[in-house]
């Protein structure tokens, strides 16, 4: 009886210390985010990109800077960009994940990372180039912050983005 209960001490104890560590089952609720535009019109000048927010798999009103939701922070993970030829012409972007820590992201807000792919045949339409970069353990956001994403290229349709996180409650 006595190895019973110390058993269960030790049970309870570890539930305990991983609770510390984020491994355990009181780690606080997440919900999956991604920012997402399909098909866009990259531009010759820089421009923030109209984004659909998706949280737990359910789209939101489109925008192009989001704010962190309230009492959470958001780890940003990773970013995928595909371009495809519109028509018969080579085309390419550059997309970059801006962050301002007070207020709307805009294109005069810092970069805290790029991303850019471009087609490699002219001849045809609709062929693809992609690219992805992985955050390794993320960058994390929280209070007032806001994110968005600006893009520069040629001026063609047939452009992917998107930002791929999650947000955890404080």
């Amino acid at each position: 009886m006595k190895k019973i209960a110390a058993t269960a001490i030790l049970i309870l104890l570890a539930f305990f210390a991983m609770s510390f560590i984020n491994l355990g089952p009181f780690v606080a609720p997440t919900t999956a985010v991604s920012f997402t535009a399909t098909g866009f019109t990259a531009s010759g000048s820089e421009a923030m990109v109209t984004l659909t927010p998706i949280r737990n798999f359910v789209a939101g009103s489109t925008g192009t800077s989001f704010a962190v939701t309230s009492q959470s922070t958001l780890k940003l993970q990773s970013i995928c960009i595909v371009t495809a030829n519109a028509g018969a012409a080579t085309q390419g972007v550059v997309v970059r994940v801006r962050i301002n820590p007070t207020g709307a992201a805009t294109t005069s807000s810092p970069v805290v990372f790029s991303i850019g792919t471009g087609t490699l045949n002219a001849a045809t339409a609709a062929i693809a180039n992609s690219s992805c970069a992985f955050l390794g353990e993320g960058l994390e956001l929280s209070g007032t912050a806001q994110v968005g994403i600006s893009q520069i290229g040629t001026a063609t349709a047939g452009n992917d983005v998107t930002l791929i996180g999650y947000e955890r409650q404080l």
